[in-house]
């Protein structure tokens, strides 16, 4: 993970979303945005990201089924550069395993998101 970047006293986390849902992607930016601690950017697919994301991102919370570039491929292509949470609507046993095993920090489904994403990226 990066430094985070203090401003006014405080510790201001970059969190990258990416979901190819517009309705997911728009109410986590909300859920996130209430947080005075975190800078939100958003893509709508694992492609845009992976040409815009930067260094100074923290953390990046991606879903896992999306098109042209599913969540485990995009996972795959990071490296291990940043933390990562997982979210998905349709969580199988198989896909949270392997999530595991590429070092994703926490894998969440959809029907308990916003509290369960605040918790995690809190915890890192």
């Amino acid at each position: 993970m990066n430094d985070t970047t203090l401003m006014k006293d405080r510790l201001i986390m970059r969190i990258a979303i990416v979901e190819d849902d517009i309705n997911m992607r728009k109410s986590l930016e909300i859920a996130l945005g209430e947080y005075e601690e975190f800078t939100i950017s958003s893509y709508k697919s694992a492609i845009d990201a992976l040409k815009k994301i930067d260094s100074s991102v923290d953390l990046i919370v991606t879903d896992i089924n999306m098109p042209g570039m599913d969540g485990i491929e995009f996972i795959k292509k990071l490296e291990g550069a940043y933390d990562i949470i997982v979210i998905t609507g349709n969580a199988t046993l198989n896909r949270a395993i392997e999530s595991v095993r590429l070092g994703v920090k926490d894998f969440l489904t959809n029907s308990k998101i916003k509290s369960d994403l605040t918790f995690s990226s809190h915890s890192l």
